[in-house]
C-alpha cells in the first residue's frame, strides 16, 4: 500500500515570492521616477527608430549570414568550404 504523501512546507513558495516584491518595488520606483529629456543614457543613435532600424538590419544580416554558412556547411553551395567555416 502506498503512503500518503507529507503535506508541503509553504517555505518553498518564500523565493518566488520574494523575487516578485523585489521586481514589483523596482518597477513602482521606475514608473514614479522622473526621467531625463534625453533618458538614462544616451548612445550613438539620434532617436529610437533609427535605433530599432539599425538593430532589425543587424539581425537580417546576421540572419542571412547564418544562413549562407549553414550552405557552406551542408555541401549547398558550389565554392569550397573555407576552413573557419565549421
Amino acid at each position: 500500500m502506498a503512503e500518503a504523501a507529507a503535506p508541503r512546507s509553504y517555505r518553498w513558495l518564500a523565493a518566488p515570492v520574494l523575487a516578485f516584491a523585489v521586481f514589483s518595488l523596482t518597477a513602482g520606483l521606475l514608473a514614479r521616477h522622473q526621467p531625463r529629456s534625453k533618458g538614462y543614457f544616451q548612445l550613438f543613435f539620434s532617436d529610437p527608430i533609427h535605433m530599432k532600424a539599425g538593430f532589425a538590419t543587424a539581425a537580417v544580416v546576421l540572419g542571412c549570414f547564418q544562413l549562407f554558412t549553414a550552405a557552406w556547411i551542408f555541401r549547398k553551395l558550389p565554392w569550397k568550404k573555407p576552413p573557419w567555416v565549421n
